[in-house]
């Protein structure tokens, strides 16, 4: 088979190497104008090696099948019938959304009433004044009854896994890669996952409700696709359409759920519109924007109606001395919650290890049955409540009392520090252990307190009273969102919507577009969108070692080791310039891998399949006779 204008590659029988449609697929990324491939979510690690030469036979004919593949309307793309029916039923998932978040969040605000303020806190007090005081430290500031109320959630949790006698099931990732392949609801792994969410954040472990609300709209969006029979390019839209009206009903916020389906969760789930050659928009395209708009739309005026109570930031009014010449204390600010956030996943990472029974000298973790995780990670937050109860999740107050300036430690550098770091321990230790929550609310507090923090330091120390304790908090949450899931627009718009506060967008664009570099410096080489590894490791099943065909690292050498034992020089010098181009800057190397862990082939299709051939695209038959793959 040919790439138009390199070279020609013919396939033998080898028991190392992918086949060579899959390795064809990377090019697929470095000339974004290569033929369509076929989707496979199976990974693949034997197969074919590659016998290039050189050649430009069938350049020109590789070009003129390019021009008609594109001027050639995609069969999968929805037609102007089913842009208007899928606009429907972007209403009917936006008001499903909106519906099921409500039940979500009045599920939550009654265990926090039983657990806080009902029988339960009844019991709990009971039991304490019982206990011998003299027997107790005397510790001025703790409240041990604190350790009790988020160890509730962690118990519920643990009895809800081991009822189920299995996990919760995909994440969102997960969920994402079940809408292309078709894979129906699972209604009691979701209902365990919702409701294991309202015990968790009900009983004030360290996460929040946003990231739930987000599987809800997703999960509507599903529902409706699986009644409609709708093909898998119509479910993605649908799917995009679902996430919107998941933020959107979870924060009140509908500009930025849109922004966040077409910013994080659409280019993610959609790659068919790479490659166009202009700007123009398709079909495709149009119906996932109208899809995304009519459904937050919609989700949020259904929580607006309903019974929930409308979140929004009380902001005190601030002051700005100089926007321009407080630029660069934002910029500096900027890089500082980029450190946070790059922390913060280095947390996870470490607490998922610790999990696992992978830390040196802590390998007993690995005997823990994975149904106690969560409640170790409970344990650990109430713990810590016993003095500093502002970690617990009680929605926004601490986070609505920074911007207020109202609470009596807004000027205690030492404890807004203590808080900061403390939240984003527990908030990392609650992800990896299997607690079932989201990391927007407790991205906020990260950046609220530092932002405050900074503020003392630039009166106090420095003598720079340039601007108030809400601006920099305001700026600082921002900013930590914008930088923990890697999407600038839905942080500064989150913020303008929770707050209703425009002033102050211009020192918020200025702390995020900085900030957004430093973590890379700080991460790996191959970075990828936080919410993706967040909801992964969410799921207690994947609190074990990456297998091999989830590690990029494994699989490019495995690629590598096939091509040395092959002695398979093509294939080395291939896999060498891509290499090149990934030291560039030019791709990164999980990019390529993801290509082959998700691009397959299926070596009983027809040559004209192997080949990138597909609905829509012209080809005749000396073209199919002249690539015919030969086999041994």
């Amino acid at each position: 088979m040919s790439i138009p204008g390199l070279v020609s590659v013919k396939r033998c029988r080898l028991p190392w190497i992918p086949t060579a449609a899959t390795l064809l697929s990377l090019l697929h990324v470095v000339h974004p104008l290569t033929l369509p491939l076929s989707l496979s979510p199976t990974p693949r690690l034997s197969g074919h090696a590659l016998l290039l030469k050189s050649t430009r036979s069938m350049a020109n004919r590789g070009m003129s099948r390019l021009r008609m593949t594109i001027t050639q309307p995609r069969k999968d793309e929805p037609n102007n019938f089913q842009e208007i029916g899928l606009i429907g039923a972007a209403a009917v998932v936006g008001a499903g959304s909106g519906l099921a978040v409500v039940a979500f969040k009045e599920g939550i605000k009654a265990m926090r009433g039983w657990t806080y303020q009902g029988s339960y806190a009844q019991l709990v007090h009971n039991i304490g004044s019982f206990l011998p005081s003299s027997g107790l430290p005397n510790m001025e500031g703790i409240n041990l009854e604190y350790i009790c109320f988020p160890v509730m959630g962690g118990l519920l949790t643990s009895l809800f896994l081991l009822v189920l006698r299995k996990d919760f099931g995909p994440g969102l990732t997960g969920q994402l890669e079940e809408v292309d392949r078709g894979v129906p609801i699972d209604p009691v792994r979701f209902l365990a996952r919702q409701v294991s969410a309202v015990a968790a954040l009900g009983s004030g472990c360290s996460l929040g409700p946003e990231g739930p609300s987000v599987e809800i709209g997703l999960t509507v969006s599903r529902a409706v696709s699986s009644t409609l029979g709708l093909d898998a390019s119509l479910r993605r839209i649908l799917a995009s359409a679902g996430a919107a009206a998941g933020v959107a009903a979870g924060f009140n916020a509908p500009l930025t759920g849109v922004v966040f389906a077409l910013e994080i969760v659409q280019p993610t789930i959609s790659k068919q519109e790479e490659g166009l050659p202009d700007a123009k928009l398709t079909t495709a395209q149009r119906a996932a924007a109208g899809t995304v708009l009519t459904s937050a739309a919609i989700a949020c005026l259904v929580a607006r109606s309903g019974i929930m109570v409308s979140e929004r930031f009380m902001v005190k009014e601030y002051f700005i001395v100089d926007k321009f010449a407080e630029l660069p204390v934002y910029m500096t600010l900027g890089i500082l919650t980029g450190v946070v956030a790059a922390s913060f996943r280095f947390l996870v990472n470490q607490f998922r290890k610790f999990y696992a029974g992978e830390v040196p000298g802590l390998e007993g973790m690995a005997r823990v049955p994975r149904e106690l995780k969560p409640l170790i990670a409970a344990s650990l937050c109430g713990v810590v409540a016993t003095k500093y109860p502002q970690v617990l999740f009680f929605g926004y107050e601490t986070v609505n009392s920074l911007l207020a300036e109202s609470a009596t430690y807004v000027d205690d550098t030492e404890t807004l520090l203590t808080l900061m770091v403390l939240k984003v321990t527990l908030t990392a230790s609650c992800v990896a252990s299997g607690l079932m929550g989201g990391i927007f609310a407790p991205s906020l507090f990260f950046g609220a307190t530092l932002g405050a923090a900074y503020d003392n330091v630039m009166r106090g120390d420095l003598g720079l009273d340039i601007a108030s304790t809400t601006s920099y908090a305001m700026v600082g949450a921002a900013a930590v969102l914008a930088s923990v899931f890697r999407a600038p627009v839905t942080g500064i718009l989150l913020l303008f919507e929770l707050t209703r506060n425009y002033d102050i967008v211009m020192e918020e664009t200025a702390s995020v577009a900085h900030e957004l570099t430093s973590p890379r410096s700080i991460e790996s080489s191959h970075p990828q969108p936080t919410w993706a590894w967040w909801w992964q490791n969410s799921n207690p099943e994947n609190n074990g070692s990456t297998s091999a065909a989830e590690d990029p690292d494994i699989l490019w050498s495995a690629l590598k080791a096939g091509a040395d034992e092959d002695d398979n020089i093509s294939l080395r010098k291939l896999l060498s310039s891509l290499e090149t181009l990934r030291e560039t800057g030019s791709i990164d190397k999980h990019t390529l891998v993801e290509m082959i862990r998700k691009l397959g082939f299926d070596e009983e299709h027809e040559s004209i399949q192997s080949l990138g051939g597909g609905p829509g695209e012209l080809v005749d038959e000396d073209e199919i006779e002249d690539n015919q793959v030969e086999r041994k």
